[in-house]
């Protein structure tokens, strides 16, 4: 392969790059000035003659609810999650009895790797220390991580 064709090649996997780490728009800049048609799925090199296979991205697998950082926490906590399709996605807050204490997120989201954070309180205010729940509903199913409250 020839140096422009190698320089071609590591500006694909830095668009493709780009599409998988939720960059679409300067990823597609990016690909228009090499000549690149991109989707969040793939990118392809449509010019004749170059040698570029189409890869795939990196969107999650499965379902994912990953442990809180950090746990234990006081004051607040992020809570990370995976969705390999889009939907409507609910990561609530409950207490050990299963009781609603906060909603985080109660909204559509397309396939990949999501944030909330959650900084302690419940829809009516301060919490006490103890242990919670954070329980995600989305499609492919429903998960549960355990949260704990210090003072």
């Amino acid at each position: 392969m020839s140096q422009k064709g190698s320089r071609h090649s590591c500006l694909a996997s830095v668009v493709l790059m780009g599409c998988a780490l939720g960059l679409l728009p300067a990823a597609v800049g990016l690909a228009q000035g090499i000549g690149l048609a991109v989707s969040p799925a793939f990118a392809l090199d449509t010019r004749p003659g170059l040698d570029v296979p189409p890869v795939a991205s990196s969107l999650p697998l499965k379902l994912a609810l990953h442990p809180a950082q950090p746990n234990p926490f006081t004051w607040r906590t992020t809570v990370h999650f995976d969705l390999p399709v889009g939907g409507r996605v609910r990561l609530e807050i409950t207490d050990v009895a299963g009781r609603h204490v906060r909603t985080l997120v109660d909204d559509v989201f397309a396939p990949g790797a999501h944030v909330s954070e959650w900084d302690g309180r419940g829809d009516s205010g301060g919490l006490r220390a103890g242990i919670y729940f954070a329980r995600l509903e989305a499609p492919g199913g429903t998960l549960h991580r355990k949260l704990v409250r210090l003072d």
